[in-house]
């Protein structure tokens, strides 16, 4: 085990330290394939999982992640958005309280952000305001997302055309990049 500054680096797991406490574990995987086993590692199973994606990423990866957590979920859900900046908005925020209140969602469920910088700013921001913050997970599955938005806690959407001037700092409770 190798410790850097505010994280202990042990075979492909980071573990991130906050006021040296652990506050969440950053896996280096080859595929999604222990992504449903890493998540029982954190005692995160039986709970309705809400998949968040955009249209680019969920035709390729959605339906592969949802099946891999079926096995451990109450319910898996998914909501799509639009790819791109211009959804990362209040619009795509209040869009997605919805599916989640229609969908009975509460403080035990779990959000999943599966995508680039704009899906793990946005889903971050839903999970830290939705009932005064729900748990999630950041699936990063671009570099920039992977080595900036996904890591740190920093969530925001875009406000008319102010870029990130809606946010709030809300830790993620596994960051596992693919």
């Amino acid at each position: 085990m190798i410790r850097y500054g505010y994280a202990f680096f042990m075979d492909n797991i980071l573990t991130i330290n906050y006021e040296d406490k652990p506050a969440y574990p950053i896996l280096f995987e080859l595929n999604f394939g222990k992504l449903a086993d890493t998540i029982r590692t954190i005692d995160m199973t039986n709970r309705r999982f809400m998949i968040i994606t955009d249209s680019n990423v969920g035709k390729h990866y959605l339906e592969q992640v949802k099946d891999l957590l079926l096995p451990i979920a109450k319910t898996v859900e998914s909501y799509t958005f639009p790819a791109g900046e211009t959804s990362k908005n209040l619009t795509t925020v209040s869009m997605c309280y919805e599916q989640l209140i229609v969908a009975g969602f509460d403080r035990n469920d779990v959000l999943v952000a599966l995508g680039g910088g704009v899906v793990g700013d946005l889903t971050g921001f839903i999970a830290a305001t939705y009932l005064r913050g729900v748990r999630f997970i950041q699936v990063p599955t671009s570099l920039l997302a992977m080595v900036d938005s996904s890591i740190g806690g920093k969530t925001g959407v875009d406000f008319r055309a102010y870029k990130n001037m809606v946010g709030a700092f809300h830790q993620p409770k596994l960051v596992y990049m693919n």
